[in-house]
């Protein structure tokens, strides 16, 4: 059987993210910092459209002013003169046990205040130092002191610091003090976060009442959604361009291929041009060969594996209490004893129908009242689109979906695995697991970097240093010393080890 292995390599113009579009967003961003007083502002969209390539790029001084978008340029000119952007990925914070929070708040304020320095102080070595394990109550002292020192830092310097804080999520789940603090810090700062749900859901109903919660520093959110059509087409367009440079030559029909296959969705129409982009080298080569390429199940077959961990994100997150309107802390219950939401059977249904689904099609147990409002929150969050009758976004995404069917086993493994592990090892986050499940799998073996980040994230690899953050928590809880590992060794420059004793 001719077996055709799409590698992603190192030569192939869409392995790796780059940022494009989001004019309408930045302008909205700048809007809010170069007000008279800066204004913090979220910015709220689905995992997976773009949120932390949107902040990197905001926060990168030297990228800032790649925008072919002459009012826009100009606001981005001022931002780079005014502030100075820091960064931070506050995912897994809030993923830790209840016994654990302390530790993650005072992780949490080491990392933000190491990001800090790094950006404002360059080489000097910072006067922390990174915090030890050591006793509960000391943990908070820990970030207590933390705080105090970082808010020294910050508004002692001649110019404004906006936090970027991405994936806002882990920092509301921490204890309610390290909010309460960063509102406190808004004196000398400002904020621009980015998080799945309205910043207030993230909270307990019992901090709504709170005279100054965190959240009500935020004006009206930012939404952000799939890009316009416009710059998709201006994103194929230059795709198009790149893969003829590199000797793959795309027809008319693989570009209306790639737009069935992806839809809007930035992370999936890069991952369609990759693949499209190596099959087609490959026809050219084997061609010249005169030899054929065979069945384009190939092509199907790539797309669909490389989505489906962004696809399962969408997916899993349509069973949020969030996207119900329920805080996460709240104690209600799910809704019915149905192995899916409301949110993932409507969407089934529409998946079904391959020429669309009219409404009356769509789950006839529910009022009409209850599915137009779950319609209006797909459609919101940009997983459905309405043309004469209701579409999944992409067919990547419809495909993905119609896997997903009660029967399956797919749902029954996942929980089982993660149970498993539960009982195996509490102590890790989820992001923690599944880069340790990695590593238990290579038992012995050294683990490039590159090679975890795509394996645990695929396309929204994080930085080598928020890998090694990730290690060393892995640490805390495996090794009998942390600072003296046995286990889990590092490989200077290359990757990690999981010792086999």
């Amino acid at each position: 059987m001719n077996v055709l292995q799409f590698s992603l390599h190192s030569h192939n113009p869409f392995s790796e993210t780059e940022f494009w579009g989001r004019q309408k967003e930045l302008t909205a961003i700048s809007r809010y910092l170069l007000s008279e007083v800066p204004r913090c502002c979220a910015i709220i969209g689905e995992d997976t459209f773009g949120k932390t390539t949107l902040l990197q790029h905001l926060s990168n001084a030297q990228e800032m002013l790649a925008v072919d978008h002459p009012e826009l340029n100009s606001a981005l000119m001022q931002l780079k003169k005014k502030f100075v952007f820091v960064y931070l990925n506050c995912a897994g914070y809030g993923d830790e046990v209840a016994d654990m929070k302390n530790l993650a708040s005072a992780r949490f304020w080491w990392d933000l205040y190491d990001a800090a320095w790094e950006k404002l102080q360059g080489d000097i070595a910072p006067r922390l130092t990174k915090p030890k394990a050591h006793a509960d109550q000391e943990y908070i002292d820990t970030a207590l002191g933390i705080r105090w020192e970082l808010e020294d830092l910050v508004q002692n310097q001649s110019y404004n610091v906006a936090f970027v804080l991405d994936n806002f999520e882990g920092v509301a789940h921490l204890p309610l003090r390290d909010s309460e603090w960063l509102r406190s810090m808004a004196k000398v700062c400002t904020y621009v976060v980015a998080s799945r749900d309205l910043l207030y859901l993230l909270y307990h109903p019992s901090n709504w009442s709170t005279p100054s919660p965190l959240w009500n520093l935020f004006g009206d959110p930012i939404y952000l959604k799939l890009p316009p059509i416009e710059d998709v087409d201006r994103f194929l367009s230059k795709a198009c361009d790149k893969a003829r440079a590199e000797d793959s030559a795309w027809k008319q029909s693989d570009i209306e291929y790639i737009r069935k296959m992806a839809g809007r969705h930035p992370a999936l129409l890069r991952i369609a041009c990759a693949s499209m982009f190596e099959y087609r080298l490959q026809e050219s080569r084997m061609l010249a060969g005169k030899q054929s390429l065979g069945d384009e199940s190939y092509l199907d077959y790539s797309i669909d594996t490389s989505a489906g961990p962004i696809c399962m994100q969408l997916w899993q997150g349509l069973a949020r209490p969030e996207l119900r309107g329920e805080p996460r802390g709240s104690d209600k219950q799910q809704e019915a004893a149905s192995p899916l939401s409301h949110h993932q059977r409507v969407l089934l249904d529409i998946a079904k129908g391959p020429a669309g689904t009219i409404d009356t099609l769509i789950l006839p147990e529910l009022d009409a009242y209850e599915k137009q409002r779950i319609l209006f929150d797909l459609e919101r969050y940009d997983l459905i689109e309405y043309q004469e009758d209701w579409h999944v976004f992409s067919e990547a995404m419809r495909r993905f979906v119609l896997k997903q069917e009660p029967a399956s086993s797919s749902t029954t493994i996942l929980s089982q695995d993660l149970s498993g592990w539960q009982r195996e090892m509490p102590g890790l986050t989820h992001q923690e697991k599944r880069v340790y499940d990695f590593l238990k799998t290579h038992k012995g073996e050294l683990c490039l970097r590159e090679d975890i980040k795509w394996a645990v994230w695929q396309s929204n690899e994080p930085t080598n240093s928020a890998l090694q953050k990730i290690i060393e928590r892995i640490r805390e809880k495996i090794e009998p010393d942390p600072d003296n590992p046995r286990y889990l060794i590092a490989v200077r420059g290359k990757g990690y080890i999981l010792r086999e004793d």
